[in-house]
């Protein structure tokens, strides 16, 4: 899934040149500064790239940090892959976790992501 999530990055280049790298990198030093702060170890960016975070926070799609933006389009992607017909719905964005437990999507992640991949194929979006 990692294709994905770089071929995300590549298009944000595209629709809004090379300004998406810096506050990328800042997202990244921010997330991993807060996960020293709160004692984590090992230390991890991955508050960069958490978009359920936004959602939660009413950020709305195409203000995302661009990982945020990225890792979303990395989950469309997964469900795209697991889509067994023509319609993604919320059972396609259900899977298991590297620690045995299932990542479900709520209602309200649900229709986010629905609207943001809307935006991405308009092409509206910043991914």
């Amino acid at each position: 899934m990692t294709l994905i999530h770089e071929v995300s990055h590549i298009s944000q280049s595209q629709n809004s040149g090379g300004d998406y790298i810096h506050t990328a990198l800042v997202a990244q030093v921010i997330a991993s500064i807060g996960s020293w702060f709160s004692g984590d170890t090992p230390v991890s960016d991955y508050a960069a790239y958490d978009w359920r975070s936004g959602i939660n926070s009413g950020v709305p799609y195409d203000a995302m940090t661009p990982e945020q933006q990225t890792h979303l389009a990395e989950e469309i992607g997964i469900a795209i892959l697991n889509n067994t017909d023509d319609e993604l719905t919320i059972d396609d964005f259900t899977r298991d976790r590297s620690d045995g437990t299932l990542a479900a999507l709520t209602l309200e992640e649900y229709d986010f992501i629905m609207a943001a991949w809307e935006e991405i194929k308009a092409g509206d979006g910043a991914v």
